[in-house]
């Protein structure tokens, strides 16, 4: 890519438009929706696993790594 082609390509992609779309899918209050919707997953992996269900079972139930559900209920 030649610094011409970059140019035109930052020109094209940075326009205020798509930087707009670009912060409405971010910021303070989506961060915050995310981890409400995380502290969910998290009380609904405790509840599963305190029903016995294995980390393999409630990370196929929930679409979240098992790796991600053993360290939430490591406690």
């Amino acid at each position: 890519m030649t610094d011409t082609d970059w140019r035109q390509w930052v020109e094209h992609t940075h326009t205020s438009e798509v930087q707009a779309r670009r912060g409405a899918l971010g910021g303070k209050a989506s961060g915050e929706t995310r981890r409400a919707a995380s502290e969910q997953e998290r009380a609904t992996a405790r509840l599963i696993r305190a029903s016995g269900s294995s980390y393999g079972v409630i990370s196929q139930v929930l679409g979240i790594p098992e790796s991600t559900i053993k360290r939430w209920c490591k406690n």
